[in-house]
């Protein structure tokens, strides 16, 4: 008799623990997990898009900390890089440490077809999904 409820309790543990590793992995891997980041990706990859197309990109630069190494006798100076959308809205913020106490900024404008842009932020979706494995 404990022979047999010893191994009825063995079957249910390790049905259990097969349902519990079934229920983690699918929590951890699942599709709607892949569909998620694949779809914040399209957002960063749109995002991309409206930023080369826009017409006018408006910027602030702020120097947030200067210190000086007295080791080495350099300034080194923190920078906080804002970036506008163009309804005034503020892209997160790139932070930069220089060393010395001028900052030169330099820009380069090209200009983007929005066509072209949209064919490209299409193919590599696609890419994406093709790798991905969904």
């Amino acid at each position: 008799m404990f022979r047999a409820a010893g191994k009825i309790l063995g079957l249910v543990c390790i049905v259990l623990a097969g349902s519990v590793g079934l229920w983690v992995y699918q929590d951890r891997f699942g599709a709607s997990l892949q569909i998620a980041k694949l779809e914040r990706e399209k957002q960063a990859l749109q995002q991309v898009v409206q930023r080369l197309t826009d017409e006018k990109r408006v910027a602030e630069l702020l120097v947030t900390n200067q210190t000086m190494d007295m080791r080495r006798g350099v300034m080194t100076t923190t920078l906080l890089f804002v970036e506008y959308t163009k309804s005034g809205q503020s892209l997160p913020p790139r932070s930069f440490v220089i060393e010395g106490k001028v900052a030169h900024v330099d820009a380069l404008v090209i200009k983007f077809d929005r066509a072209f842009m949209e064919i490209l932020v299409e193919r590599l979706s696609m890419a994406n999904l093709r790798l991905s494995g969904v």
